[in-house]
């Protein structure tokens, strides 16, 4: 029971009429409880009027104390006298756990010939019994408060949130939503940096082109991919290339260098022996000539490959001509080139000769 007040007027849900009987059935003693109403703002508690009625009492002020657990405790006469003449708890007597506290007492004074009434406005959040009884009464008159059909539960719009039994508008937004008008809404745009996805700002997982990725930002790159320029702080498609290199469809590309075909010397180059024949095991000399159109090539490389993979080489003179002076040590074939000419020169080293027996001397006498 949170709060109770005397109030002017009552409304009664029912109640239950118990007469005396020793008295004249006129008179009756009751307790009513009135509809329950939810507390405004709702918070869970709900109100409703409890009204003490007593009729034909022939003008005597009776006393209904209020309490836990009280009751009639003595008697000094057949027809009344007690202390206390009534009494009134919540709950059944004897079991009341709960405060029961109307705000004053019950004590009025009952016209002769007429009903008077006591009303109380009850404040609670759990449902609550009220027991009015006496010796006189058969059973105790009883009146029980519940919270309406519909219930008293808080709630708030959405966006609101139940402070003190207020709905209160919210002053912060979880991430990703902006206040307006009292209200988290989802964003129509978001800071620098940032992207909206389904209603939220959140940080990119792509970028524009011509921006990079970099800590969860999108930023201006320092260096482009290959065929772009850096312009304004974006990676573009050039429109004018280094030098040496050529624009092809927004590409800056470098043609590719076709090395001059290799020189060809229309030369011929001849060898010639000082003896007849190339033999091993002998000292030969070989001339080789270049000429090329009929004209001796000078300083120009020669080259020859002896039997068994010995090379000498040499340049010819103002003639054209270059001299070896070889001894194969080998039979074979003796190879000439020189850059010169289109074709390679061989000559053939033919074996050793044999040797020629020399005759004894012969003396005569």
């Amino acid at each position: 029971m949170i709060n109770k007040r005397l109030l002017s007027s009552a409304v009664a849900a029912f109640s239950l009429v118990l007469a005396f009987p020793a008295l004249a059935s006129a008179h009756t003693l009751s307790v009513s409880a009135g509809p329950s109403a939810c507390v405004t703002p709702l918070n869970g508690s709900y109100t409703a009027t409890v009204t003490i009625t007593e009729q034909y009492f022939g003008g005597t002020t009776e006393i209904i104390p209020v309490g836990l657990n009280v009751a009639e405790t003595s008697s000094d006469g057949a027809h009344g006298n007690f202390t206390p003449h009534n009494y009134f708890t919540q709950g059944a007597v004897g079991t009341q756990t709960g405060p029961v506290d109307l705000g004053q007492p019950t004590s009025f004074t009952s016209p002769s010939n007429s009903s008077a009434t006591q009303t109380f406005t009850v404040t609670t959040s759990v449902p609550e019994t009220y027991v009015l009884g006496n010796s006189y009464m058969s059973s105790p008159s009883h009146a029980t408060i519940t919270p309406p059909t519909s219930g008293c539960t808080p709630s708030c719009p959405t966006g609101y949130s139940l402070l003190n039994g207020v709905c209160t508008p919210p002053t912060a937004c979880p991430a990703g939503l902006t206040l307006s008008g009292g209200q988290c809404v989802p964003p129509t745009s978001c800071p620098n940096g940032q992207v909206l996805s389904n209603g939220r700002c959140v940080p990119p997982t792509t970028c524009p082109s011509g921006q990079v990725l970099s800590n969860g930002q999108c930023v201006p790159p320092t260096t482009c991919p290959n065929g772009e320029v850096l312009s304004g702080g974006q990676c573009v498609p050039p429109t004018i290339c280094p030098s040496g290199a050529i624009l092809t469809g927004s590409v800056c590309t470098t043609p590719a260098v076709v090395p001059p075909p290799p020189t060809v010397y229309p030369g011929v180059c001849r060898a010639s022996t000082k003896g007849y024949k190339v033999r091993a095991g002998q000292v030969d000399t070989i001339i080789v000539s270049v000429a090329r159109n009929g004209e001796a090539v000078t300083s120009t490389k020669v080259r020859i490959t002896l039997p068994g993979g010995k090379s000498v080489t040499k340049r010819t003179g103002k003639n054209g001509k270059a001299t070896f002076t070889v001894m194969p040590t080998q039979s074979g074939t003796i190879i000439v080139r020189s850059p010169s000419c289109k074709e390679m020169v061989k000559v053939q080293v033919y074996a050793a000769k044999a040797a020629t027996a020399v005759r004894s001397p012969s003396f005569t006498g």
